[in-house]
C-alpha cells in the first residue's frame, strides 16, 4: 500500500529510515550511489489516489532521506506499472520533475532501458532529458516489446531504439556502470548474460562511431532517409 507515498505515516517513516540505513551501508562499503525504486507507490483505480498529496509525500520523504548525507547519491528508478497498476513516478519527465522539486544535486534518475520502452518513451530522449537537467545517474539495460518489463536480451527486440539510447549516453559523456537488469527465465543464464554484455559493448562501440559521423548534419537537414542509410552503412561496417 505504498512506501514514501503511503497513507499510513508509520509506513512513510519506515521508508525514509530504510533509505537512510541503506545510504549508511553504502558509505561504509565505499559505494557512492544507491538505487531507489518506488514501485509500491501508485494506484489501481480512478479516484483511489490523492495525487497532489501523494506527490507531496514523495518530495518530502525522498528529500528528507537524501538530506541524511550528501556523499551518497540516490538514483530514482521510474516505471510505468508493476507492482502497482499505475506508478506515480512513471516517466523520465516525472522523475526529473521529482528531482527538481527535491532540489538536491545528489538526487537523480536511473534510466532503465526496458522501463522506458514499456512507458512508451524513446529511451534516447529520456537520457537526453535527464542529462540536460544534470539528473542522469545510472542506467539499466535490457529489452522488451513495450508492453511489459520482460527483461530480455539487450538490443534483441528494439535494436535501433537501443542504439539511440547508447548514442545519447555517449553524447551525455556517460562513463559509469551499465547494469544488466536481465532475467534469463528459460535461457542458459551465464551464456545469456555474456550475450547481454557482448551486445552492450557492441552498441557502445557503434554509438561512439555515430558521434563521429555526419549524423548531426543529417538531423539538422531533417533527412531521415539519409540517416537510415548512414545507420545501415555503420551497421554493415560493424
Amino acid at each position: 500500500l505504498g512506501s514514501f507515498a503511503a497513507n499510513d505515516p508509520a509506513i512513510r517513516r519506515e521508508a525514509i529510515e530504510v533509505v537512510k540505513r541503506g545510504m549508511d551501508a553504502a558509505a561504509a562499503l565505499g559505494v557512492g550511489e544507491v538505487l531507489l525504486w518506488p514501485g509500491q507507490d501508485g494506484y489501481e483505480y480512478p479516484f483511489q489516489a490523492n495525487h497532489d498529496r501523494a506527490w507531496g509525500y514523495l518530495v518530502d520523504g525522498i528529500g528528507e532521506a537524501a538530506q541524511h548525507r550528501s556523499d551518497v547519491r540516490i538514483g530514482i528508478e521510474y516505471k510505468a506499472k508493476e507492482p502497482r497498476t499505475r506508478c506515480f513516478v512513471d516517466t523520465a519527465a516525472k522523475a526529473v520533475l521529482l528531482c527538481e522539486a527535491i532540489g538536491l544535486p545528489h538526487v537523480g534518475v536511473t534510466v532503465d532501458l526496458g522501463h522506458s520502452l514499456a512507458a512508451g518513451e524513446n529511451p534516447g530522449q529520456a537520457v537526453a532529458l535527464c542529462n540536460r537537467y544534470k539528473r542522469l545517474f545510472m542506467v539499466h539495460v535490457n529489452d522488451n516489446y513495450g508492453d511489459w518489463d520482460s527483461d530480455l536480451l539487450v538490443g534483441q527486440v528494439n535494436l535501433w531504439l537501443s542504439l539511440e539510447f547508447f548514442y545519447w549516453l555517449q553524447k551525455a559523456g556517460y562513463d559509469d556502470w551499465f547494469v544488466m537488469d536481465f532475467f534469463p527465465y528459460r535461457e542458459n543464464g551465464p551464456a545469456a548474460l555474456e550475450q547481454c554484455i557482448r551486445n552492450t559493448r557492441r552498441m557502445v562501440d557503434m554509438a561512439a562511431r555515430l558521434t563521429r559521423s555526419p549524423l548531426e548534419e543529417l538531423q539538422a537537414a531533417d533527412d531521415p532517409v539519409a540517416i537510415s542509410e548512414l545507420l545501415w552503412q555503420q551497421m554493415i561496417k560493424f
